[in-house]
């Protein structure tokens, strides 16, 4: 039979667990350098990509984040400020990898990126709660 501090260490783990995970990855992806040259077709393409996933990484970040503090009263900026928080923790820590740089630009894109997902999933959350379905 789990004790009582079982039960809670699992549901930490089950709410936060995967925004950690998600933390992790962003971080891995963060040690990578770019490769140094690309053909010039393919530099805009490669630009682009990188800028999308930065957009993205971060919208699913803010939503792991928002999913344990959805029901508290502040929780999407709470959500927002943690979000935005690791994305400039993350743009400080490209400053150290060799081939990367620290970008404010990429900042605002991650910072956008965690209003929007913060949007889409404010909005599922109310769907959810007007047809009825549970949390």
């Amino acid at each position: 039979m789990m004790t009582q501090s079982q039960k809670s260490l699992g549901a930490i783990l089950r709410a936060w667990g995967p925004a950690c995970v998600w933390m992790g990855l962003i971080f891995a992806l963060s040690a990578e350098s770019h490769p140094p040259f690309l053909p010039p077709g393919e530099m805009a393409f490669a630009y682009a990509f990188r800028k999308l996933g930065h957009f993205t990484e971060y919208a699913i970040l803010a939503w792991l984040i928002y999913r344990p503090l959805r029901d508290q009263r502040r929780g999407v900026w709470l959500a927002f400020a943690l979000t935005t928080l690791y994305g400039a923790s993350d743009e400080w820590h490209q400053s150290f990898v060799p081939g990367r740089e620290m970008l404010f630009g990429d900042w605002l894109i991650d910072s956008a990126g965690a209003l929007c997902g913060l949007v889409v999933a404010r909005q599922w959350q109310r769907w959810l709660a007007r047809n009825g379905a549970q949390k």
